[in-house]
């Protein structure tokens, strides 16, 4: 049974540093189209919301991380490397948006972990991590976790939304507390 690793309460102050950051993302990434359902803002607030919470994960779990900010980079237009590197390995944090309640869809496979095929194509990322937002109650979840190498394994090409991308059932994902082992042992090398 697929069990949530952290789940807590967006506050408001995290909707407005979210909405701060988004709108120099998209400021700098004009050119973009929507990748998804939703508006360029709103798809990136979206992700730094999901970043965020797992950055509380990292730190409630005492887990040491180094972060990829895309006002730290020399030219913002180029997209991130990754977004957290921990012992070395580089990790993507996808995150998606749930109308209805995250616990009805923690089983389902057709509901899943987006990842759009041009960015695992041309992103050197190991782990791809999933936190879900529940729109009804505005509550981040950080769902589970999967290496890069088993998305196509475990996952499959859609073709329904605005991009072609990869899409990893949630019942497919590895639980929160083996990616703690994961890292740990990888930091203790």
């Amino acid at each position: 049974m697929k069990s949530i690793a952290l789940s807590a309460p967006i506050s408001a102050q995290m909707i407005s540093d979210a909405r701060e950051r988004a709108q120099k993302l998209v400021k700098i990434t004009e050119d973009c189209t929507p990748r998804f359902q939703t508006d360029e803002l709103t798809n990136k607030m979206v992700g730094i919301i999901g970043e965020m919470f797992f950055e509380l994960f990292l730190e409630e779990h005492g887990v040491p991380y180094e972060k990829d900010d895309f006002e730290d980079r020399e030219n913002p237009k180029n997209p991130d490397k990754f977004d957290f590197m921990i012992a070395g390995k580089k990790i993507d944090v996808k995150t998606g948006l749930f109308r209805r309640g995250v616990d009805i869809v923690l089983h389902q496979d057709s509901v899943g972990l987006l990842i759009p095929a041009d960015q695992f194509e041309e992103k050197d990322i190991d782990i791809y991590v999933f936190v879900a937002i529940d729109q009804s109650d505005l509550i981040a979840h950080v769902i589970g976790w999967i290496r890069k190498p088993l998305v196509p394994l475990y996952g499959y090409l859609r073709e329904d939304t605005n991009v072609l991308s990869w899409c990893v059932p949630i019942a497919r994902l590895k639980r929160m507390d083996e990616f703690l082992q994961y890292v740990s042992l990888r930091c203790m090398r």
